[in-house]
């Protein structure tokens, strides 16, 4: 049902600061201002990423694209009959022709949107000049982790109830789960749901080559910020990585090179997390425990 990840919308406590590293060093571009919130493209007309002025850095919620109407009917019905409350039934973006909202069992709160016509074109076939980024612009916003205190359940719904399939997962010393990668399309992962206390791990972006990944190396250096971790092989997708934050402690991945799975017998690995090539084949590249550090948490009402 489910045809590609969209966007993750964010509050920030520091919008400007937080729009002006998008579109600088990110090369996004703004593409709407509309209540509070900032729109912003990798390139297409849909919008990959979406902040919004709020008083701490919180997760208000991610979004995932259907072909069409009926498709987005499929999934109405589906999490109507698992019991999911909507708490949205209309439009609130640019360049959406219709949306559902509801709340997963994990607390995180879900888009799912049918693009506009040309939703899914070049922003400037749309009448916008061609955009020149200035910084290391993603192809786009590719995938998202969350956390959450029962990773078995939330696999359960976007694999049940949402269509995914399960690609690989991270084990413990005792066997539970730790990390789920579920896809649905031929990208070894759209969600992955790692265990903790609900919030996002992070928003990925997809880039051209290991290239782009020590261009947005060399920019962070020069505004004076770091990797949170990277440059590592994961072992689970086989995706290329490097982990940062925006201004406002946003996490963000930037990749290339992810594992693409075309056929569905393909079985499911599991991997201990104890094994120290499971974060990058490639050996040590730095400090997990700064990342998970870095999650944050679900936007409560109120």
């Amino acid at each position: 049902m489910i045809k590609c990840f969209g966007h993750a919308a964010v509050t920030v406590a520091d919008l400007e600061a937080s729009v002006a590293f998008a579109t600088g060093l990110l090369g996004l571009r703004e593409m709407e201002r509309r209540d509070g919130a900032v729109y912003l493209t990798a390139g297409g007309a849909q919008h990959a990423l979406e902040y919004r002025a709020g008083p701490s850095t919180a997760l208000d919620h991610l979004a995932l694209l259907v072909d069409g109407a009926p498709a987005l009917e499929r999934v109405r019905a589906a999490v109507e009959g698992a019991g999911a409350a909507l708490t949205m039934d209309v439009p609130a973006q640019p360049n959406v022709e219709a949306a559902i909202r509801f709340e997963a069992p994990s607390g995180h709160v879900v888009e799912v949107c049918v693009p506009a016509r040309d939703g899914l074109a070049p922003y400037h076939w749309l009448g916008q000049p061609a955009h020149v980024a200035s910084g290391v612009r993603p192809h786009r916003a590719q995938h998202v982790n969350v956390l959450g205190p029962d990773v078995p359940a939330a696999t359960d719904f976007f694999a049940d109830v949402l269509g995914f399939r399960l690609s690989d997962r991270i084990v413990g010393p005792d066997g539970t789960v730790a990390i789920n990668f579920l896809r649905c399309s031929a990208d070894h992962h759209t969600v992955a749901v790692g265990q903790g206390q609900a919030g996002m791990l992070h928003v990925a972006f997809e880039v051209d080559s290991v290239v782009d990944l020590v261009r947005l190396g060399d920019l962070l250096d020069s505004v004076g910020r770091k990797l949170l971790w990277g440059p590592g092989r994961h072992a689970a997708g086989d995706n290329i990585a490097v982990y940062f934050q925006d201004p406002s402690g946003v996490p963000i991945e930037y990749f290339a090179e992810m594992e693409r799975i075309y056929d569905d017998r393909r079985p499911v690995r599991p991997f201990a997390i104890t094994d120290p090539r499971v974060p990058s084949i490639w050996g040590p590249s730095g400090d997990l425990t700064a990342l998970f550090g870095a999650a944050i948490p679900l936007r409560r009402a109120g």
